[in-house]
């Protein structure tokens, strides 16, 4: 599922995946996984929420897996 939210939050910047990668100080694969909805290095998570000035919750970046808290 793709994170459309990380998306719109780097497209209001107007920046690229690249540049959001460069100024986030993480890869460019780290992004374009973060927004195909992959999960990624919570390190990278805190990155680009810094990098953004957004939450995890509000970039949509943490994926809880209920059915491991059974």
């Amino acid at each position: 599922m793709r994170n459309t939210l990380l998306k719109t939050e780097r497209r209001r910047h107007g920046w690229s995946q690249q540049q959001l990668a460069d100024f986030a100080l993480v890869s460019l694969s780290t992004v374009e996984r973060a927004e195909r909805g992959e999960p990624i290095r919570v390190d990278s998570i805190q990155r680009l929420c810094e990098c953004l000035s957004k939450t995890a919750e509000e970039l949509d970046l943490l994926k809880i897996d209920l059915e491991s808290n059974n």
